[in-house]
């Protein structure tokens, strides 16, 4: 497949999942288990499928790794999956705060 076309769907995939905290709650209420379903592909897959697809080799850097060396220049793969991992939990955290907040 080529890269362009795996780069959009990232980017696509990679915006949706940022904004899961900050939209409405009716939609959150299903969108706050995408985080859950795409780690569980991860660890089935052994990372993301997406950047399966592109053929990297052992060197290259992930599609977030990329984004994240601009803020941070020494990011590695590691370090970003940590923050993936990290950012996952607390969209489900946010999510579940939101949603149960106003039943009191």
């Amino acid at each position: 497949m080529n890269h362009s076309i795996i780069d959009l769907f990232h980017i696509l995939i990679f915006v949706f999942v940022i904004s899961i905290p900050f939209q409405p709650r009716k939609l959150l209420t299903y969108t706050m288990f995408v985080p859950l379903i795409a780690y569980l592909m991860w660890v089935i897959c052994g990372g993301c499928p997406l950047t399966k697809m592109t053929n990297k080799t052992k060197d290259d850097r992930d599609f977030v790794c990329r984004i994240l060396t601009n803020i941070f220049p020494d990011m590695t793969n590691q370090k970003a999956d940590h923050i993936i991992g990290l950012y996952f939990v607390s969209i489900i955290f946010i999510a579940h705060y939101r949603l149960t907040e106003h039943e009191n």
